[in-house]
């Protein structure tokens, strides 16, 4: 594994983590950059994610997103998700309202 702690150019750091991917190491870049801080974490395709209880990460689709200021998530007519209160999501693929992708 390879820890980058400093604060190089971004070509350097995309190099760096190229050479470690290729090589099956991981890779973390953490960098205090003013009034911010950045970290980039890579451990290849095989690492698997698991949510706080230890299951592996779920994923649902969505029809529709409502605009209101507390946003309704509706899904696909018959289809149902597992998640909980609390539970940590991320949106992907997401069309009319890009902004929260990554999100």
């Amino acid at each position: 594994m390879v820890v980058v702690t400093d604060n190089f150019d971004k070509e350097h750091i995309k190099r760096l983590n190229e050479y470690c991917h290729s090589h099956n190491m991981g890779f973390i870049y953490g960098a205090a950059l003013g009034l911010y801080t950045t970290c980039f974490v890579d451990f290849g395709e095989k690492h698997k994610i698991s949510d706080k209880n230890g299951t592996p990460v779920k994923q649902s689709f969505i029809q529709l997103i409502t605009n209101d200021k507390k946003a309704h998530v509706i899904l696909p007519q018959g289809q149902t998700h597992t998640f909980h209160t609390g539970d940590l999501v991320t949106f992907k693929g997401v069309t009319g309202m890009t902004e929260l992708n990554g999100n």
